[in-house]
């Protein structure tokens, strides 16, 4: 690092991933379609999307024969459930705001005085911003009166409470604020810092989601913590934690937030002393319809469900792990990883096949991202570029801006301390996205080879949820389909080699194979000279992985060849019109909204519902299923 230290920026969660495929690089001569907007949830990335076999995602291990359908044909088909590291699985029921310790601590003695007509009647000043209230205190002591204070002003900061009269008669007496006073928004001694919290969002990604929630609350998004990413195209549930946010500010925002064309909603508020931490989750529920599908006879459905049931499913890394076809995630993680930072950035600083024109409110026209990047590449020029790049928390732009800093201090060659600036989460999606392409060769490899048996010199883990100090890479994979650009997942117990001790009491599920990383255990049999030619086929050793520069240092993990999905269910129905919802949502639940299966019809629907393990993707559960590479399938008449 250098004493010109470029300052980091916010991370833009949302930002591009790329093609693993050198050979998919054709996509980048075909014209590029204009748009306004930087959101590669849009239609228009669609056909730019990685398919299974570019993934290396070849492999299906049921001998059952499938059958086809329509997944996600609307983002209702596709519901997903948080599942807490308790196993409670997070849905939004509950709107109301959390209870107060001064609450508990003085409960019989402030609902004499506090009662529900009395806080009625001060939600209607605050919602007003008009009127005030009397609360007859005088038979309250000293301790009771300030109980009284402080639990109205924490609910309602914006009014104001004053103890009027003497010691014959004494009231409380609650108004609005004066304009001119300034709002403190004390938090109480005895409450926890943080608020946990349920996100509900209909088609939103979680920092999406996050996002608008940020701009309701004027605060910085960054202040939000999560367990892990949901995607766009569902209706999800998950926990969320603040710091120090007053609950009925946060609740205050539903009365925006839900009228939204893509709602979201908080709920189910919590007080806690920490916040979450990514990959503090048991894993999620899915809830998913299969629309217009089309089988010989039922009973290649029953078949198909009993095989995913019994034999599981190989346990890639699913295609959203890879971003676009246009772009090379994994070969700028190859170019980090063997320290050539000059080619990672200009990988990272690459035109796009769709793109971006600036939206100013002025109406003014600015450069489109494609002709600031053009204008890089012909002039290295990063200070000129970057004043006229529009977005500036994206990779690009903080790349931009590190490189416009060093410039100025004579070093615009350090493209070293250019790629540091970068969010660690954002720049090691680059090199985890090379070790996921990495383990799904492995994978099919250990299968090609060896078949569904246990052999000597497996990995095997039979407890992997005992304590150990294997440390790994520093964070956890944060989710189960969706999204998953940033991390690879930990398995806390140290695996051992199979041999004549265990091999007999061991089963498929007990195999695991190494995320390549410099702290793992390698198998004692043609997998681990597998992994180290896939590794020099692109100029890289276990050595590689073991850098001192906080940069490109992975130290691995290991993964489930093969798991199973848990709680697995399945139901045949006939439809007609393809609008019609199936999966209720909370949001209908808690406003009591009937939702009924359809039973007439020409068409056919398959409701499935199951829960999988953090870091595991339910696209390659339903590919398993139909026997069928399903991201043709999720483009498929999409509504």
């Amino acid at each position: 690092m250098t004493e010109c230290q470029p300052s980091k920026r916010m991370r833009l969660e949302d930002q591009e991933s790329s093609d693993i495929n050198k050979q998919s690089v054709e996509a980048s001569n075909v014209s590029p379609k204009v748009v306004e907007s930087l959101n590669e949830d849009s239609d228009c990335f669609e056909h730019l999307k990685v398919i299974e076999s570019d993934a290396c995602i070849t492999l299906f291990l049921g001998t059952h024969k499938g059958f086809s359908g329509i997944l996600k044909e609307r983002y209702s088909d596709f519901v997903v459930h948080e599942i807490t590291e308790c196993g409670k699985i997070v849905t939004l029921d509950d709107l109301s705001l959390p209870r107060e310790e001064s609450e508990f601590e003085f409960n019989q003695s402030l609902d004499s005085f506090l009662t529900k007509e009395i806080w009625s009647d001060i939600e209607k000043i605050d919602e007003n911003k008009v009127g005030e209230v009397l609360i007859d205190v005088t038979e309250a002591d000293k301790e009771v009166r300030t109980a009284i204070h402080r639990s109205i002003s924490d609910r309602f900061p914006l009014l104001d409470t004053n103890t009027i009269g003497d010691e014959t008669k004494k009231h409380i007496k609650v108004t609005l604020k004066n304009k001119n006073s300034r709002v403190h928004r004390k938090w109480p001694s005895n409450r926890p810092d943080y608020i946990h919290f349920t996100l509900y969002q209909e088609n939103r990604g979680t920092f999406d989601a996050l996002f608008a929630l940020s701009k309701l609350l004027n605060i910085r998004v960054k202040r939000f913590q999560t367990a892990g990413c949901k995607d766009k195209r569902s209706i999800s549930s998950q926990r969320v934690s603040v710091y120090r946010i007053p609950p009925e500010l946060l609740l205050s925002t539903n009365n925006t937030s839900m009228n939204y064309v893509q709602p979201f909603a908080v709920g189910n508020i919590e007080y806690c002393k920490n916040k979450l931490k990514l990959g503090e989750l048991e894993g999620n529920k899915f809830d998913i319809v299969l629309k217009n599908v089309k089988f010989d006879k039922e009973e290649d459905i029953e078949e198909s469900i009993k095989s995913l049931s019994t034999k599981g499913f190989v346990n890639y890394f699913g295609t959203q792990r890879f971003g676009f076809r246009n772009l090379p995630t994994p070969q700028i993680g190859i170019s980090i990883l063997r320290e050539n930072w000059e080619e990672a950035v200009n990988l990272i600083l690459s035109e796009r096949p769709v793109d971006f024109k600036p939206h100013f409110k002025s109406g003014n026209q600015g450069l489109s991202f494609n002709e600031c990047i053009r204008i890089w590449k012909e002039t290295k020029d990063a200070r000129k570029v970057y004043k006229q790049f529009t977005w500036k928390n994206t990779n690009e732009g903080i790349l931009l801006e590190a490189l416009a800093k060093l410039a100025k201090c004579g070093q615009s060659n350090n493209y070293c301390s250019a790629l540091s600036c970068l969010p660690r989460n954002n720049r090691t999606m680059y090199m985890h996205a090379y070790q996921s392409l990495i383990w799904n060769k492995l994978a099919n490899y250990r299968l090609e080879k060896y078949g569904y048996n246990v052999v000597p010199g497996d990995l095997l883990v039979f407890d992997e949820h005992s304590e150990n100090n294997n440390e790994l890479d520093e964070e956890v994979d944060e989710n189960d389909d969706i999204n998953d650009e940033t991390t690879v997942e930990k398995i806390k117990t140290e695996p051992v080699i199979a041999d004549e001790s265990n091999i007999s009491k061991a089963t498929m599920f007990n195999v695991v194979l190494p995320i390549v990383g410099s702290k793992i255990k390698l198998p004692e049999n043609s997998v681990k000279q597998k992994l180290m030619d896939l590794l020099a086929a692109d100029g890289l050793s276990i050595e590689s992985f073991n850098k001192r520069s906080k940069i490109n240092m992975l130290f691995g993990a290991y993964r489930k060849l093969i798991e199973l999905p848990k709680d697995l269910t399945w139901s045949l129905h006939s439809y007609e019109d393809y609008c019609v919802q199936v999966l209720k949502t909370d949001l209908q639940t808690l406003n009591n909204v009937p939702c009924e299966l359809p039973s007439n019809g020409t068409k056919k629907l398959v409701k499935l519902s199951f829960s999988l393990p953090s870091s595991t993707y339910a696209t390659v559960v339903i590919r398993e299923l139909l026997k069928k590479d399903i991201v043709k399938l999720s483009l498929t008449g999409v509504k």
